[in-house]
């Protein structure tokens, strides 16, 4: 990786199959949906649709994956 970039962002490296189409489990309209979004806005019915193929195992053990990947959300607060 001389120049940086996350092999897994890279679209030099991606192949066809990862970009794909997904019905919308609210309407049924079709979402394309590219391997690296993990979610997606219906365009007919503007629900919230979680990409059912994300993959994101390179987390683990890529070095540039704190970079890349969202925050994770804050600890709730407990009340005693």
């Amino acid at each position: 990786m001389a120049d940086g970039r996350c092999p897994g962002q890279d679209l030099r490296t991606w192949k066809p199959e990862d970009i794909y189409d997904v019905p919308c489990p609210f309407c049924n309209n079709t979402i394309e949906f590219w391997k690296d979004e993990t979610v997606r806005t219906c365009p007919k019915c503007k629900n919230f649709v979680p990409n059912p193929k994300v993959n994101r195992a390179c987390a683990q053990w890529c070095s540039h994956s704190k970079d890349c990947q969202p925050a994770p959300p804050p600890e709730p607060e407990t009340k005693t």
